[in-house]
Parts: C-alpha cells; structure tokens; sequence
C-alpha cells in the first residue's frame, strides 16, 4: 500500500515537472531533465519494492492458507480424540456397572435361585420322606445344576436322574429363577407333567400353580390322566385341541 502510495505520488510529480517544462526557457531544460530522470528512477524503484511486496504477500497469504489448514485438522483431531475419550469412559462405566451386576450375580442372586430351586424341587418329589433318594439339589457357582443323593453323593442329573425329577428340577429352576428376578409373566410349558407318577403330578401341578403369576400347560392324555379333580380345581380356564 506504501508503494502505491508513492507510486501515485510519483506519478503527480511526473506530470507536474511536465506542466512546468512547457513554461519554462530553453536553458532550464537540463536541469529539470535530469530532475526527471531522478524521479523516474526514483518511480522504477518503488515499481520494483511494490512488485517485491506483492510476492510477499501472496507468499504470506499461502503459508496462511496452510497455517488454516493445519489449524483445522488439528481441530478435527481433537475433536475426534475427545469423542473417543467420551466413548472410552461410557465403555469404562458401563464395564464396571456389568462387572458389578455379575459380581451381584454371582454372589448373591445365584445363592437365592439356588435355594429356592431346592425347596421348590424337594417339595416335587417328595424327598422329605424317608424313603427318598435324594436330599438336595443346587447351583454351583459354575452354573452347573446338581442333585446331591440321601448319603451325600453328588448326582448328575442328565445321567442319573429319571425322567420325573428332571422335569421336577427343571421346572423347579424356572419357577425359582422367576421368583428371585421379579419378574411376574405368564409360564407357557409344554408337557411338563410327562413321565411323573400320580404324587409327583399332584405335587408339580400345585407348585405350578402356586409360584407361577398364571400357569399356561399344554397337557397330553396321558398327564391329565389321575389329576383330573385338580386341575378342575385349578383351571380358570380349558381348551381341548384334538387332531383328527
């Protein structure tokens, strides 16, 4: 902008040793020539300083222009970077939260499911008798299901119980795994009094009905058949599907 400036000045200048050459004499014309080829040189060089400035300043201007570039992709980054800290500390908290409800779990929960699964089992088979076989049954903290026999033998149930008690403790577990969530639904089951004896029956039939918030049962001929006055008791409701 200085050299601009001076440019324009020079300029006027120019044209005001112009005006005076047409005025003055002969002799003067020397002189005021080499004034005007001070000036005029004095103008090439603030030309030369105004082209110079020019480079500069598109030189300047690019290294802004990268320097914008830079800025803004440092930006971005750190921009990125606090979204994945934001997403790292919710997966912190949300590991800690699971790893606490699995402790709870494991712990305590377990304990509760295993308990009631017991009770709820024993009172199906009868096992308060003298005569039974088995004495309790339980979780382990692996999640295994066991039934432990009268002398303390550890029982595996897909081996070595009939079928009666593995629907008794199946449905023993789901009724008490129900129970100690809180969770109040509908128990839809599909044949769940098959292979069991009149009393075992009986006795699964009035568990169900007493620790389920409604008992949904598909029942075969062969389950009704001996616990027909109870379920009469029982149902609030009966459909008979038969397939012709």
């Amino acid at each position: 902008m200085r050299s601009q400036k001076q440019y324009q000045a020079a300029g006027a200048r120019i044209r005001a040793v112009d005006l005076q050459i047409g005025q003055l004499d002969d002799a003067d014309i020397d002189a005021l020539q080499a004034s005007y080829k001070d000036n005029d040189m004095a103008l090439r060089k603030v030309t030369e300083e105004r082209a110079i400035a020019i480079k500069e300043v598109q030189s300047l201007q690019r290294e802004f222009d990268e320097a914008e570039k830079a800025r803004d992709k440092l930006l971005a980054n750190e921009k990125d970077a606090k979204a994945l800290q934001a997403k790292l500390l919710v997966a912190n908290d949300i590991r800690r939260v699971i790893g606490l409800a699995k402790e709870r779990i494991q712990d305590e929960k377990l304990k509760e499911v295993s308990t009631e699964m017991d009770l709820l089992f024993r009172k199906m088979i009868g096992s308060d008798s003298e005569n039974a076989l088995i004495r309790s049954a339980e979780i382990t903290p692996d999640f295994d299901v066991v039934v432990f026999s009268q002398t303390g033998a550890r029982l595996d149930p897909d081996m070595q119980l009939n079928g009666a008690a593995r629907r008794a403790i199946t449905l023993a577990f789901i009724l008490a795994l129900a129970k100690v969530s809180g969770f109040r639904a509908p128990n839809v089951i599909d044949t769940p009094l098959g292979m069991m004896g009149i009393q075992v029956k009986q006795a699964a039939l009035a568990t169900l009905v007493q620790e389920s918030a409604q008992p949904i049962l598909f029942l075969t001929y062969a389950e009704i058949r001996d616990i027909e006055d109870a379920l009469d008791r029982f149902a609030g409701s009966q459909v008979t599907l038969t397939m012709t």
